[in-house]
């Protein structure tokens, strides 16, 4: 019998790895694969995850803003395969799931889902970087995931650029409350000290945003709050 699945969602650089990371010190099970990467992720549910966006005639790095993947019987028996070779995973962690969430709501109505934000110029300079995009790519990479995710009825939380614990940690215990989970602030700990990340500065982030993205990041933040 499959345990209870919570999807974290979230781009790339949107602090997805330190809530997989957390979840996992504190005892949630993760994927065998996905405990032994540096990210938490499972390459074969990233391989599984990209091939239902190709057959919608998208990519990870080419995705068109508002363009699901579309659950079809072929995609159902693909997911429910994979979730029946892990049965015990409970924390499970992909970018991509900001696009494919369709097809896996489809087989596995009672996912929870936790969309992990961060500012969107701290996010597009750390893509830029390290996928070696333009930042006018990765700005659209950016919208084109979270536009599908705005209007969830799930917990959002952001990972502010200046990675305050204190933030951090009220952010989650909200996060907590909400999908009626333990907080664990020893888990939490071990999880902010074993992180490095690469983020913009104040300055960097004070370029002005364009007017789409700006209105977008302001929904997640106002979500976030609401949670």
């Amino acid at each position: 019998m499959q345990n209870r699945l919570i999807f974290i969602l979230g781009s790339q650089s949107s602090g997805s790895s330190l809530l997989a990371n957390y979840f996992r010190l504190a005892g949630f099970a993760l994927s065998p694969k996905a405990a032994a990467t540096t990210f938490w992720e499972d390459t074969r549910l990233n391989a599984l995850n990209e091939l239902l966006l190709t057959r919608n005639g998208i990519s990870w790095h080419q995705p068109v803003p508002g363009r699901l993947t579309v659950p079809t019987a072929k995609t159902d028996d693909l997911c429910r395969l994979y979730l029946a070779a892990n049965p015990q995973t409970e924390i499970l962690k992909d970018p991509r799931f900001c696009l494919t969430w369709p097809c896996w709501k489809n087989i596995a109505p009672d996912i929870d889902f936790i969309i992990t934000f961060r500012h969107p110029l701290a996010t597009v300079l750390s893509m830029a970087s390290r996928f070696n995009l333009s930042r006018r790519h990765a700005l659209n990479l950016w919208l084109s995931y979270y536009t599908n995710v705005r209007g969830f009825l799930s917990p959002f939380i952001e990972f502010g650029s200046e990675i305050s614990f204190d933030d951090y940690r009220d952010n989650l215990i909200r996060v907590c409350r909400f999908l009626e989970l333990p907080f664990d602030e020893t888990a939490l700990a071990r999880a902010f000290d074993s992180i490095k990340i690469h983020y913009a500065g104040s300055s960097s982030l004070a370029s002005p945003l364009p007017g789409q993205h700006a209105a977008l990041y302001n929904q997640l933040v106002t979500n976030a709050q609401a949670t």
